[in-house]
């Protein structure tokens, strides 16, 4: 290269140091620079290294680090908040409180099912992981909603997990209100897009299915196949509640397709007791 020019690139820097061995006399063999030995001699690369050796600089890098790792901490944890004030206020106030601690045990029926209960939220990180399903089926007011939603909560609190919830009532009303009605571009709403919006999230609590009756509809019937094996194939966890005393009803009223996908990896509770809200009913208080 030319003596007046100025190296730019690693080749024109080794050229520049050859050239001037030989006009210096040395007649040195030539060899390639040495990029480590070029960022020793930077002033720039020296300073670096002084600094990150420094004890009192290293000590704010850490203090930095941690402080950041505060605000991820405190901004995760305001996220999870929000997503379960959401949950909560679509589950309504008689429910969202509910948590294992606060459940009533007084037979060895329930004692069981909540011990079973607290086994899967001990577990919920890797079971949310795999898709792990749950069904809790039973009588009328016998619980299973609470045991649901306790389990829900600690899955979006404790276990950071997307989850949405929806009643019986809620989600045939919103398929309903489907049916005819446009999106924004005016074109028909599908139903392949309800599907997907109810297929997102990790975890999906559904407050029993057959809410507005004794049996669903074959319209029903296909639309909660679709969705659960949409689910299924995507190894999401789907969480379900179901008025029927056995497994052999819940396919009756399901079908079964339906209760198979939901039985692969699945933990089930049978809340075999009668309804608490009968309590006061068999039990008048008399004056």
């Amino acid at each position: 290269m030319n003596a007046t020019e100025t190296p730019t690139t690693l080749e024109d820097l080794t050229e520049a140091q050859h050239e001037h061995q030989k006009r210096a006399g040395t007649h040195a063999r030539r060899e390639p620079a040495n990029i480590g030995d070029i960022l020793d001699r930077s002033p720039h690369t020296r300073d670096l290294a002084a600094r990150l050796a420094d004890p009192e600089y290293q000590s704010q890098q850490r203090l930095k680090r941690a402080e950041r790792e505060r605000k991820q901490a405190e901004l995760a944890k305001a996220n999870r908040s929000a997503e379960w004030a959401r949950l909560a206020s679509q589950i309504g106030k008689r429910h969202a409180s509910c948590t294992l601690s606060n459940f009533i045990a007084e037979t060895d029926a329930q004692r069981a099912a909540l011990a079973a209960a607290e086994r899967f939220r001990e577990e919920l990180p890797q079971r949310i992981e795999r898709g792990s399903n749950l069904l809790i089926f039973g009588p009328v007011g016998s619980g299973k909603d609470h045991f649901m939603v306790s389990l829900l909560r600690d899955a979006v609190l404790k276990a950071n997990a997307s989850a949405d919830w929806a009643s019986g009532l809620d989600l045939w009303g919103d398929v309903r209100d489907l049916i005819g009605s446009k999106g924004n571009n005016g074109s028909p709403r599908k139903e392949k897009t309800f599907i997907r919006h109810y297929s997102r999230p990790a975890v999906l609590a559904l407050s029993d299915p057959t809410s507005e009756g004794d049996a669903l509809t074959p319209f029903q019937r296909g639309f909660l196949q679709r969705l659960i094996d949409a689910r299924y194939r995507e190894c999401k966890s789907t969480w379900l509640t179901i008025n029927v005393p056995t497994r052999d009803a819940m396919e009756a009223v399901l079908g079964a397709p339906t209760v198979d996908r939901l039985g692969q990896d699945c933990l089930a509770i049978h809340c075999a007791w009668e309804s608490y809200r009968r309590r006061p009913l068999l039990n008048p208080h008399r004056a």
